[in-house]
């Protein structure tokens, strides 16, 4: 079920009911949209995490904003792969863990994973972003052969080798707004 809210005058949100346990908010091709648990009360729900929503909101302009200043990187596939696994193999080697293949391909919605086998799925996309960039998100995935979800050593492992990981994130975010619009 999908139903729309007018929080604010600048503030209009889709809403969908899923079976899910706490709101999230998804932002996507432009629309901000709210998903509440299916027994949720939406006014109740917008009401208890106003704050939240408007600092997300906030967030996405900023984003918006910040994309109209950076550039894309235009880097050959071949390249990019060398790359991808030069930093996955000094990482894994760093780290004491191995990983077991790396393969590339267009996702909709995150720049990578790592499944528990040791196998790395990478955003074709992420070609386009600066290489520091790449790097940090070959280590986020190489850290999850040693915690698989983002818990407390998780994000431990991480800020020992970035310790600004949130301004990295909300740098990705701000290219992830800029190759969703030529994905499309």
């Amino acid at each position: 079920m999908v139903f729309h809210i007018q929080i604010k005058p600048d503030h209009q949100y889709r809403v969908e009911l899923r079976k899910i346990k706490e709101p999230v908010l998804e932002f996507n091709s432009g629309q901000m949209t709210m998903i509440l648990p299916k027994a949720a009360n939406q006014d109740e729900a917008v009401k208890k995490h106003i704050a939240w929503i408007s600092k997300v909101h906030g967030n996405v302009l900023y984003s918006l904003q910040q994309a109209e200043e950076r550039t894309l990187e235009k880097r050959k596939q071949a390249d990019f792969r060398q790359l991808v696994w030069e930093y996955a193999e000094a990482y894994s080697h760093e780290l004491g863990v191995d990983f077991y293949k790396i393969k590339f391909k267009k996702l909709d919605e995150k720049w990578a994973s790592c499944d528990t086998r040791g196998n790395l799925t990478v955003n074709t996309l992420l070609k386009k972003l600066p290489d520091e960039l790449i790097e940090f998100v070959i280590f986020h995935e190489i850290v999850h052969r040693l915690e698989m979800n983002h818990g407390k050593n998780f994000w431990k492992l991480i800020k020992q080798k970035y310790p600004d990981h949130k301004s990295i994130d909300m740098e990705l975010f701000v290219y992830w707004l800029m190759v969703e619009r030529i994905a499309k």
